[in-house]
């Protein structure tokens, strides 16, 4: 499967003006880690120049094999659903069956940031009920503020499910207000 994926990466570099980045979109599927590596491998051996970006989820950086070959990533995109206090009580996320503490995934996005030397964007969905509390988005900033990353976004997604209140928004957008970070708010 990899070296059919690579061929048609070849054929489709070869015969195509440069482009910015190669995308790979990873969400949250761990199954994905050795063929990513291949991958990866694969096309730094082949377009040394070529620039390689990853879109996945916040909770693959509890797996330490995977924030390894993330590394070789040049721009990371993370989707950060929740970031809690220490209550153990609220830290834990539920992810397809699995019970998922937010703790590990701040500290393996943590450990992963002391040596990614690429771009990174980290972007959280606002869901009524689930992250909107102005706890959670104090939270947010100060672990946004830790991390320092090239890029933070916010958003909800209005329209598509029940979002959070306007008034709401202005209270976001009043605590980012000296965030030191550069920020976009998408609602």
């Amino acid at each position: 499967m990899v070296k059919e994926i690579l061929i048609e990466i070849h054929d489709y570099l070869g015969s195509h003006e440069d482009f910015d980045y190669l995308w790979f979109n990873l969400g949250k599927n761990t199954d994905l880690h050795n063929i990513f590596k291949e991958l990866i491998a694969g096309i730094k051996n082949t377009f040394p120049q070529q620039k390689v970006g990853a879109y996945t989820n916040g909770i693959l950086f509890q797996h330490e094999n995977f924030r390894e070959i993330l590394k070789s990533c040049d721009l990371i995109a993370i989707n950060l659903p929740c970031v809690f206090g220490d209550d153990c009580s609220q830290d834990c996320i539920f992810n397809n069956g699995e019970i998922l503490n937010s703790r590990s995934i701040r500290e393996g996005i943590r450990i992963f940031n002391q040596n990614f030397t690429g771009y990174m964007a980290i972007f959280t969905l606002l869901m009524r009920g689930m992250n909107d509390t102005i706890e959670h988005i104090k939270s947010l900033k100060t672990f946004i503020s830790e991390l320092k990353p090239d890029h933070y976004s916010i958003g909800t997604m209005d329209g598509k499910i029940e979002t959070i209140s306007n008034k709401f928004k202005n209270q976001i957008r009043e605590i980012f207000t000296d965030f030191t970070v550069e920020t976009s708010f998408n609602f």
